[in-house]
């Protein structure tokens, strides 16, 4: 989100997942394009996006990564 607007309901990347998503909150700067999900089934997962240079502007490459998984 911090690269490019894409209007609803288009998306720039999907990720799969084990079961819906239910909450997403982003994580403060300098990785705000790191993510927390919380799942239906009461898991969490921590999304990182690594193509990130927090010290330049890149444009995005590659779908984030999860990088855990929290029960």
């Amino acid at each position: 989100m911090r690269f490019m607007v894409v209007p609803p309901p288009m998306a720039s990347y999907s990720v799969s997942l084990s079961s819906a998503v239910c909450q997403v909150a982003f994580a403060p700067p300098p990785r705000c394009s790191d993510m927390a999900l919380v799942l239906s089934d009461g898991r969490i997962v921590v999304l990182e996006d690594s193509n990130v240079d927090r010290n330049s502007f890149k444009p995005p490459g590659e779908a984030p990564k999860v990088s855990q998984t929290y029960r």
